[in-house]
């Protein structure tokens, strides 16, 4: 019992979310994807606790500026945290509406959740003002390390762009921003070092993958190849320095907004069906070629970003 919780309210809500993160974990590799496929009644409730959770976090009390060396929780972290697992839920949603009602897929709305959630963070982070902290960039770790974080933000941003029609997912993510969450308040007990953080919070990225490649292969390669691509691309984009030419910097925006609203146009043109056939004058060696060229072009430039020290230096929520 804690004096800011002495109802236990978020103590129960953890460990009834950790409760349903299991039980859906026993469906995962099914064809009801996760049991959200064959209990649609069970959807809404179970997004609700999920919210729920992360909103009772609100009634703690947590030191103003952040902990850099600490791994710990701070303000700004917890309205982020509680946004884009908002957003993770909001896909969710989605899914579970077209699904009850029978609709064909309507991506739209998948930018309009992303271009919402990054509205959201930025006026979070404006709200805080001079306690202001880049939740990766700022923390105390190697350069590799940071961009392996950023690129990770980046994933979760182009699944939810792309918008792939299953709830693992999706799910997944909800589970790795609350799991994070869990972790820091392992740091703040000091249960958990700042390192051994870092290394769970490390583990849990390379965890999620697993059920993203999962859901995406069973869309197909060709899917899996235009959603990996793309991804790359936006961090290129994002991250790219600076560019003294006009009409380049014109032609290659860094602005995160117009960036997802180029990514997901490119998205709509090249993207399979959901039979993971190609759209008509897209061939398989386009993809194939152009998959390559992205790829190579991306190491080369991860490689730069980290030798040139990832993160020190650079301003603003880059996701």
């Amino acid at each position: 019992v804690t004096i800011d919780d002495p109802f236990n309210v978020h103590k129960t809500l953890g460990v009834l979310c950790l409760t349903s993160y299991c039980f859906r974990w026993t469906h995962f590799g099914r064809d009801d994807d996760m049991a959200f496929g064959t209990h649609p009644s069970w959807t809404p409730p179970t997004l609700l606790l999920h919210l729920l959770l992360s909103l009772s976090a609100f009634q703690f009390k947590i030191p103003i500026k952040r902990i850099v060396s600490g791994s710990r929780i701070w303000p700004e972290y917890r309205f982020h945290s509680l946004i884009f697992l908002s957003r993770a839920l909001a896909v969710v949603l989605l899914l579970w509406y077209e699904q009850v009602n029978s609709l064909p897929p309507n991506y739209v709305w998948n930018l309009l959740i992303v271009l919402l959630a990054n509205a959201a963070g930025d006026l979070a982070s404006w709200s805080v003002g001079k306690y202001h902290s880049k939740s990766i960039r700022d923390l105390e770790v190697p350069p590799a390390i940071k961009f392996f974080f950023s690129l990770m933000q980046f994933k979760a941003t182009t699944l939810t762009l792309y918008g792939i029609r299953r709830y693992g997912t999706f799910f997944h993510l909800a589970l790795t921003i609350q799991v994070t969450a869990f972790i820091m308040t392992l740091v703040r007990k000091h249960l958990l070092s700042h390192q051994g953080s870092v290394v769970a919070y490390s583990l849990l990225l390379v965890w999620n993958i697993v059920p993203g490649i999962y859901d995406y292969t069973q869309c197909g390669w060709k899917t899996f190849l235009t959603a990996e691509s793309l991804c790359q691309l936006a961090v290129m984009l994002r991250l790219r320095p600076a560019i003294k030419n006009p009409v380049l910097s014109t032609m290659l925006p860094t602005n995160k907004y117009v960036i997802w609203c180029v990514i997901f146009t490119i998205m709509m043109w090249v993207r399979p069906s959901d039979k993971d056939e190609l759209p008509i004058g897209w061939t398989t060696s386009h993809l194939v070629l152009s998959t390559v060229a992205v790829h190579v072009a991306f190491v080369i430039f991860g490689r730069h970003k980290i030798m040139h020290g990832y993160g020190e230096g650079t301003s603003g929520h880059h996701e």
